[in-house]
């Protein structure tokens, strides 16, 4: 029967062929103290690999798992996913498929391989058996060195990449963040590829929904890859043979289809703002602020029953308050304050339940 080993080392790549009985949770090394031993202390291991050392202990059997995976939350509330490998083996297969990977692909990633948007690519990439490097953030100048012939990260990875000159891409992929029209059109004009907004979830074992190359749009993250998915009273909700439970599961996401059926996130539903029975969506009013005050750089909304806005960038902030208020009695800020950086969670996002801790 397998057992848990948790792998937090600085290159899980080396560790993970070395375990091919065990069920595997890799927790990133540089993630916050708090966050890392929050994320051990609830995964009842049996094999606990560090960069000092290993532990053992007497943890419970989990027939059938191969991966066990937990989504960002943001301080306590990750939500734990147990994968078999046929799960595995599913998403493997479906990206290879919608991606066209072959071993003549080549892939220098810095997505960590602690969280499922690297992960998934880790695992794709093994199974193709292509040329593949796994490197931290902090080597991110080397990425042109491998040649890729694609580049998967968040917006923020992806505007780092802009120094530097690539000759063979076949596409971008830009997830795990929303991405900006502005940001959309940099990227075709220096990268001279497909861009693909996408969007993947943990509890599809990585599995994204993505834009197609050829179809592309910058305001959504195109069809599910190889599941279903529908628009149930507003939330999202997916089902399929790699999903972790059986049947249609919440994502917890607020989304909307277009004529097209591409699905469009508007945000977290426990993000809403409740002002008096009136329920606001803080993403469309980031939206619409940005939009209105380009000069605005960082920007986020948030709240419980009054609208809060922290931002950076060159406003006054009676600029913001007046915009605000002109969109409506309920959207009358109670918080307007200018920072020079927006705090993040002990995890590095931005998280408006964060911020509804402090604020």
């Amino acid at each position: 029967m397998p057992k848990r080993a948790v792998i937090c080392v600085q290159k899980p790549e080396l560790v993970i062929p070395q375990l091919p009985d065990y069920s595997l949770m890799i927790v990133h090394p540089e993630d916050a103290e708090s966050r890392k031993k929050y994320l051990i202390d609830n995964s009842d291991y049996s094999l606990l690999i560090t960069d000092t050392g290993e532990k053992h202990r007497n943890g419970s059997d989990y027939p059938d798992e191969r991966l066990f995976w937990y989504t960002s939350g943001t301080t306590g509330d990750s939500k734990f996913c147990s994968f078999s490998q046929d799960k595995l083996d599913y998403s493997i297969n479906q990206m290879i498929k919608f991606f066209s990977f072959t071993a003549n692909d080549r892939y220098a990633g810095v997505m960590p391989i602690g969280k499922s948007h690297g992960a998934l690519l880790y695992w794709t990439m093994e199974r193709v058996d292509c040329e593949r490097k796994y490197l931290s953030i902090k080597n991110i100048r080397s990425v042109p060195e491998y040649n890729p012939t694609f580049l998967s990260g968040t917006p923020t990875i992806l505007k780092s990449l802009l120094r530097f000159k690539f000759d063979n891409l076949r596409f971008v992929r830009c997830a795990s963040a929303p991405l900006s029209h502005d940001l959309y059109q940099t990227f075709q004009e220096h990268f001279d590829t497909h861009i693909l907004a996408a969007c993947g979830f943990t509890e599809a074992c990585g599995l994204a929904m993505c834009n197609q190359i050829g179809n592309e749009t910058w305001n959504t993250i195109g069809k599910p890859i190889g599941y279903q998915a529908r628009v149930n009273n507003g939330h999202l909700e997916i089902k399929g043979p790699n999903v972790v439970v059986d049947g249609w599961y919440d994502t917890g996401d607020l989304a909307e289809q277009d004529r097209n059926g591409n699905f469009r996130l508007l945000g977290r539903s426990r993000d809403q703002i409740n002002v008096k029975g009136i329920k606001l969506n803080p993403l469309s009013l980031e939206s619409q602020l940005t939009n209105h005050l380009p000069e605005v750089g960082e920007v986020v909304i948030f709240g419980e029953d009054s609208v809060k806005c922290l931002y950076t960038g060159s406003v006054d902030t009676a600029k913001i308050k007046t915009f605000l208020k002109g969109l409506g009695q309920y959207c009358w800020p109670t918080v307007i304050e200018h920072v020079d950086q927006i705090p993040r969670s002990n995890i590095g996002k931005i998280s408006r339940h964060f911020l509804n801790t402090i604020y």
